[in-house]
C-alpha cells in the first residue's frame, strides 16, 4: 500500500470515529465581534499624538501602522527611544490597557488606524 493510500485510509478511519453534535444541541461560541466598537485613522508625527483616549470599558484594542514611517506607541511622554515599535504595515493588539495611547515617529508622518472594543 502506498503512503498516500495509507494516509487516506487512516484519515477515513479517524473521520468515521468522530462524534458529531446532535441537531438540537447548543454549540458554545467563544469569540465574536463585540456589539460596541470604535475605529478611526490618525496621522502620527514627530510629537506625541493621541491615538485613543482612556476607556475603563475597553476590552481590547488593535493599532495598525498603515503607511509611512515606523511608529512607536506608549504613554503621553512616548519617544522613539522609549516607545513600543510598530513597523509600517504591522499591527499590535492588547487586552491589557484601558489607558490613553499615544504614537510618535522619528521623522515625517505615518497614518495609523485602530479597532477598539
Amino acid at each position: 500500500m502506498s503512503k498516500l493510500a495509507a494516509l487516506l485510509r487512516e484519515t477515513r478511519m479517524q473521520f468515521n470515529d468522530l462524534k458529531f453534535f446532535k441537531k438540537d444541541m447548543a454549540i458554545p461560541v467563544t469569540h465574536c465581534i463585540s456589539e460596541t466598537f470604535r475605529t478611526n485613522q490618525i496621522t502620527i508625527n514627530t510629537t506625541p499624538t493621541l491615538i485613543v483616549g482612556q476607556d475603563k470599558n475597553r476590552n481590547s484594542i488593535t493599532i495598525e501602522n498603515i503607511t509611512g514611517a515606523d511608529m512607536y506607541i506608549g504613554r503621553q511622554n512616548v519617544s522613539i527611544t522609549s516607545g513600543f515599535l510598530i513597523r509600517q504595515g504591522a499591527a499590535f493588539t492588547t487586552d491589557k490597557t484601558m489607558d490613553e495611547i499615544y504614537g510618535i515617529v522619528g521623522a515625517g508622518t505615518t497614518a495609523c488606524c485602530y479597532w477598539e472594543e
